[in-house]
């Protein structure tokens, strides 16, 4: 990989594969290069571990370098092939593990309505005080469920919980019965949470673990009702974690 600018090297981010693929690198070498000729080993990694989270992959000494490369020496089912989701280098502060979902730049694909400036978008801003609300009025499209499909634009790890602030301007219509989906293709759907009867607190971001993490580039959200019985709903923010 050719970084454009010399760079210091304090270590690699490392993301496996996320499908349940059994073919993941088991022993991986990472090297460095000041002109794309001449390289020196900098980490040898024996066995990757075979996990869909983010490792943090720390150098013996860190170095600077133009240039980066890794060779997948072999794989943990000795298949003739192997992957890999993402490799990034890193200095300075060293990451803590935490993901970064890139929500800016999810784009909403599909939607059951939204009303006015209250669009679905809102919810995934990074601000709590925009919110998505659903058509109040138009028959053909207000009324429960309301739903809404999100592009993450990449395919993403396994989602292993939401944190969710209702809306925080106005309230009594919170979304009630909740399901969570999630899809590689856009197609096919896995359920990896259902809310039976989420909490309508507004004032505290509300946690919920995912029963069936499962990764994908799509996410489907339906509220099936609300707490007032509305034909509308709305959510204030959604973000996975």
């Amino acid at each position: 990989v050719n970084l454009h600018e010399y760079k210091l090297i304090e270590g690699f981010t490392w993301i496996n594969r996320q499908d349940g693929a059994d073919a993941l690198p088991k022993h991986v070498k990472f090297e460095t290069s000041m002109n794309g000729t001449d390289w020196t080993e900098v980490l040898d990694v024996q066995e990757m571990p075979k996990t869909n989270g983010l490792q943090i992959l720390e150098l013996p000494e860190k170095v600077v370098a133009l240039y980066f490369k890794v060779t997948i020496l072999s794989n943990w089912v000795d298949a003739p092939y192997s992957y890999v989701a993402e490799v990034s280098t890193w200095a300075g502060d060293k990451p803590t593990g935490d993901y970064n979902w890139e929500k800016n730049t999810w784009e909403v694909i599909d939607y059951k309505s939204q009303w006015g400036g209250d669009q679905v978008s809102n919810i995934f801003d990074g601000d709590k005080n925009t919110f998505w609300h659903s058509e109040p009025f138009d028959a053909s499209v207000n009324g429960m469920p309301q739903w809404f499909i999100v592009d993450m634009k990449k395919d993403r790890p396994a989602i292993k919980g939401f944190l969710i602030w209702h809306r925080q301007n106005d309230h009594g219509v919170e979304p009630k019965h909740v399901i969570f989906s999630v899809s590689k293709d856009n197609t096919e759907w896995t359920k990896v949470l259902e809310v039976l009867e989420m909490s309508n607190d507004y004032t505290i971001e509300l946690d919920y673990n995912t029963t069936n993490p499962t990764p994908g580039r799509y996410l489907k959200v339906e509220v099936k009702t609300n707490w007032g019985n509305a034909p509308y709903t709305y959510f204030g923010e959604i973000t996975p974690y």
